[in-house]
This record gives C-alpha cells, structure tokens and sequence, in this order.
C-alpha cells in the first residue's frame, strides 16, 4: 500500500504533470492520498478468507469492475470533451431562464436544455406523464440494476455483460449531462406552478390533489436515492490512472462533489419564489467553484482544468447578469441591450479570466517543483 498510502503531505493538484511518465503515476498516486482506492480495497478482499461473501466486498467489487476497461482513443477524449459541454449547457440554460429577467429574445436558450426538449412547455398530460415517468426510470432502473450486479457479483453468478455496461453508461450519464435535466423533471410535482406549466393546464393535475401528491410522495423517495447517490458516485466514480489518456482523469473526486451539489442547488433554488436571492447565490456557488478550481487544479490534464475553469467562470458571469436583471427596473430595451452585451462581451472575457487564471496557478505550482527538484540538498 504504499503508493496509495495516505500518510504524507496531501497535495491534490496535478503540478507535475509534464514530467517523466514512470515517476509521474508514483508520485500522483501519493499526492492524491485516496487513488487506487478501490482497486485496493478489492485485492485486500479477494486475499481474505470471506472473498465473495459479504455486500462490502459486493460493492468494492462493483465500483472496480465498473471502472476498468475504459474506452480509450481519439474519439473517447471527444466524447469526454463533448460531455463537459453538453454539463455546462444544461447550466447556462437553468441560468438564462426568464424568471431571473432574461427576456423572450433569449427563449431560445431553452433548446440547449434537454429537460425543455424531453418535456416542452404546455405539453399536455399524457407528455407530461411520459417525461416524468422516463426521468424516474432512470433512477430506478440504475438502482435495480446496481443491486443486481452487487447481488451477481457477491454470489459468484455473474453470467451477462449487459447489466454493468447499462449501468456504466446511466452513471455517466448522471453525472454529467443528465443529472440536471432528471433532477429538474423530479422536483416538478412539488410545485404547482411548475406542474400547470409543464402540463399547460390546471385541471388535469389539480393543486393539492391526490393525484399532484402521489406524484410529489414518488419523487421525493426518489430524490432522496438519486441526490445522495449521485454525490457520493461524484466522490468515487473516476479515472484515477494519472498516466490515462482520459481528459477528465483526477486524482480525487472532492471538486466534482461540489459541480454536482451546485447543480443541486441550482435546481432547487429555481422553485423559490425569492428570485434574487437565488440568483446571487447562483453566483456566490459558481465563484466558490471557481476558486476551488484554480487552487486546486483536479485534472492531470492542465488543458481540461483551464477549459472546465473558463466554463464555470461563464455561468458566474451569466449568474452576475441575472442578478443585475432581476434587481433593476428595466425597460425591455435597456434589458435587451444589456443582456446582448453581456453575452457578447463579459462571457468571453470570463471564459478567458478562467482559463488564464488556472494556467498561472498550474505555472506557479510547476516553477515551485522544479526549484525543488533542483535545490542543492546539502544546503541548508
């Protein structure tokens, strides 16, 4: 254990990543204090004598057999830089909403959302059932299938491959460009002027009705599967190989802990009626991710850690502008200009900001490791 050991300075940002290859897995593995975890974890069980025979190992088992064999290639770093924007879309999109002042001009935005494309406004009941109904069974079907590979796995009568192969393809899913969208559908029943929205209607779900509150009782269990789940697979769910071609390998998962809780609260926050308030908090979250960012530098690849920094610092830039537009009393004109500039000018300038932010941060971390890789040890 000890590449993996956790006992010593625990340094989480890759600075040294254009060093030599063979040193470089060493030395990260030991900077990220937790990587390899569970690959371990799984050896130290299959070397015991209960080997097999408990959930413990079931579930360390899981999470190993659903991270090796990953897809590699070109176009398995395109997919991965595909998924990042199709995430930060689905932010941009919860962002630019008119509830936070945005005008109609800017509805089109909508369509960069995969909630509004699965389930449009005034889509009627049967639209509406359909759309919730697919969202739930997503998180279902994850968590039947998860138990039965857990299950499968425990007792040695694992016979098919399609069950880890669906459940590695939902959990990437989740995590990246459909948490938000499933999350948002979810939390539609809990308010009713997001069910007459969505429904077009306030007869065919009445406010307070049985049939509103069925619905509401059915995701909030499943809110409170999904929620929790989809945070702790943000902690452990990851290439950890610092010498894989994979854009998004890290070290640790603690900085995707956090995407995934602001997302949370940024779905959440959309259901207050206090749109201000959520609108400055939005850009408190997207600045607090920011920094985490930049002080951190999660990927091994520092080209990923400045093109994810620039994307959150947009949707800091964008939360900026919906406060603006909320807490103003402007004329559709003024707004409309307003709103057009900040997207032309001060979105790009953010994007730039956080990229050259985490490029000087991986430059200063790098300079300090080469002083002391040849730093005379004899000196005092």
């Amino acid at each position: 254990m000890d590449d993996h050991g956790g006992g010593g300075v625990d340094v989480t940002s890759p600075v040294l990543a254009s060093t030599r290859a063979s040193d470089m897995g060493r030395i990260m593995m030991d900077m990220s204090g937790n990587a390899g975890a569970f690959s371990e974890g799984l050896r130290d069980e299959e070397d015991g004598d209960g080997a097999g025979t408990s959930w413990e190992s079931a579930l360390f088992r899981l999470l190993h057999v659903m991270t090796e064999q990953k897809t590699r290639g070109n176009a398995a770093k395109l997919l991965r830089l595909l998924l990042m924007v199709a995430q930060w879309l689905q932010l941009v999109s919860l962002v630019m909403s008119a509830q936070y002042g945005w005008s109609p001009e800017w509805d089109w935005v909508r369509l960069l959302s995969f909630r509004h494309l699965l389930l449009p406004a005034s889509s009627g009941l049967a639209l509406f059932m359909l759309g919730y109904l697919l969202a739930a069974g997503v998180v279902v079907f994850a968590f039947v299938d998860a138990a039965y590979v857990m299950f499968a796995l425990q007792t040695a009568t694992f016979r098919r491959l399609w069950p880890i192969k669906a459940l590695r393809v939902v959990v990437t899913s989740i995590l990246t460009f459909g948490y938000l969208p499933t999350l948002q559908l979810l939390v539609i029943p809990l308010k009713c002027s997001l069910v007459a929205e969505a429904v077009g209607d306030t007869t065919s779900i009445v406010c307070g009705g049985t049939a509103q509150l069925l619905l509401a009782t059915f995701s909030v269990l499943c809110m409170l599967l999904f929620v929790p789940a989809s945070l702790l697979m943000s902690l452990i769910y990851y290439d950890d190989n610092p010498l894989s071609d994979n854009p998004a390998a890290e070290p640790h998962g603690r900085v995707d802990v956090f995407n995934t809780t602001l997302r949370s609260l940024f779905v959440f926050g959309s259901m207050l009626n206090s749109h201000a308030a959520v609108a400055l908090s939005m850009a408190i979250l997207a600045a607090a991710e920011v920094g985490l960012r930049v002080v951190m530098l999660p990927y091994y690849s520092q080209p990923t850690n400045n093109f994810r920094t620039g994307l959150i610092s947009t949707v800091f830039a964008l939360s900026i502008a919906s406060c603006v537009l909320v807490l103003e009393p402007w004329d559709d004109a003024s707004r409309a200009t307003f709103a057009l500039l900040w997207v032309l000018l001060a979105a790009p300038a953010a994007f730039a900001c956080g990229w050259c932010a985490s490029a000087r941060r991986y430059a200063w971390l790098r300079g300090i490791a080469w002083r002391i890789r040849r730093a005379d040890p004899r000196r005092d």
